[in-house]
């Protein structure tokens, strides 16, 4: 983890777009690392009524908030139909691309109040929002 946290600031790149500024190969390196935490930190967070992703998500996020999308159960079962976290941190991270592109905005310009300071907080919330009430 610290690994990480040491690559992300000596990276260069702004916190706030670090996931999608660094390369593939970087992007994927750090996926590997975060899954292998996932899988150290899930016998922590599992209960008789849970497999612990929410938990390990949400506790990655708030130590690596620059890469980990933090996602609750819904997200896990319907939106990304995985029980692995690097997989919905590529998808998470191919969906901003797109979106970027077909608008020629980036995400984190959309927040005006700049209250979300990395792209999973900003696509969280937007994900979060348009789900059906």
């Amino acid at each position: 983890m610290l690994e990480i946290r040491k690559s992300i600031h000596a990276s260069g790149f702004s916190r706030d777009r670090y996931l999608l500024e660094i390369t593939n190969e970087e992007r994927e390196r750090s996926i590997g690392k975060i899954w292998l935490m996932t899988k150290a930190i899930l016998p922590v967070t599992m209960s008789p009524g849970s497999y612990g992703l929410v938990g390990a998500s949400k506790i990655l996020f708030s130590v690596l908030p620059e890469i980990v999308l933090p996602t609750d159960n819904a997200q896990w079962m319907q939106v990304f139909k995985t029980v692995d976290l690097g997989d919905v941190i590529c998808f998470m991270a191919a969906d901003i691309q797109r979106w970027e592109e077909a608008t020629g905005t980036q995400l984190n310009m959309v927040e005006p109040t700049s209250r979300l300071t990395t792209l999973p907080s900003i696509y969280n919330a937007v994900a979060l929002e348009a789900r059906p009430k």
